[in-house]
This record gives C-alpha cells, sequence and structure tokens, in this order.
C-alpha cells in the first residue's frame, strides 16, 4: 500500500520591502498591514482545508504569516531554518535598479544567469536550492 503527501506552499505574506521590490531575503522584515491581511486570509484557508501540520522558516514574516492558520488548526508551527530564503548578500534591502546603478555590468550578468552570476556576498543559489528541497524532503 502506497501513501501520498500533499505539500501546500504559501509564501509569506507581504512586507514593505516586498512591496518596493526589494530583496528581503535573509532580512527579518516584518509584515505590512496588507501582509497582515493576507495571513488571516491563509488563516481562513487552513480552517477549511484542515492541513495536519505547518512549518515555516524562522523568519518573523514567515512566523506571522503562518499564524493565523496555526491558531484555526491548534498547531504548533515547525521551524525549520532550511525554509529560510537565500542570502541576496550586496542587493540585500536593494532592488535590482539600485544595484544596476553603481554596478551595471554585475546586475546585466545576473539578468543573464542568476545561477552562475549571483549577487557579490550571496548564498550560492544551487546550495540555497538544495538546501530548501533537503528541508521540503
Amino acid at each position: 500500500m502506497s501513501t501520498s503527501t500533499t505539500l501546500l506552499l504559501a509564501r509569506h505574506g507581504q512586507t514593505i520591502w516586498h512591496a518596493e521590490n526589494r530583496y528581503a531575503g535573509v532580512s527579518d522584515i516584518g509584515l505590512t498591514d496588507e501582509g497582515r491581511v493576507q495571513a488571516e486570509a491563509l488563516g481562513r484557508w487552513a480552517a477549511v482545508h484542515r492541513p495536519d501540520a505547518v512549518w515555516t522558516s524562522p523568519l518573523s514574516r514567515a512566523i506571522a504569516t503562518a499564524d493565523p492558520a496555526c491558531r484555526a488548526l491548534g498547531v504548533t508551527p515547525h521551524r525549520e531554518p532550511g525554509l529560510r530564503e537565500c542570502d541576496f548578500g550586496v542587493v540585500e534591502g536593494r532592488t535590482l535598479a539600485e544595484f544596476a546603478a553603481e554596478v551595471p555590468d554585475a546586475a546585466e550578468a545576473f539578468r543573464a544567469d542568476p545561477v552562475a552570476f549571483p549577487f557579490p556576498g550571496a548564498e550560492d543559489p544551487a546550495a540555497a536550492a538544495a538546501r530548501g528541497t533537503a528541508a521540503l524532503r
């Protein structure tokens, strides 16, 4: 007999940096009012669809997004560091346009192939993908 697991992935709610199209990988930026509305909507969805468990990254925006669902389900979220976003290095808190104005060649290389040419000081994209995959497994 085989069993299957359904995995639902929900991105965290909006932060001010995301609203401004700024990179917020490992920076712990809180939710906006809109992000909290989105989290409450996820909580209402969870109350109807009843997932068995909730896992989040350790960042406050992910925890706050999951909180309404956890309350609706009566569960404690599992915090998994492997689910955190990629570290974007020198671009954390900045837009791609801001970076391109400063270092146009590096920005163009990133646009052409972000895996081969990640931002300076950023986490290796392949390593980030492997980390996330391992956490999901």
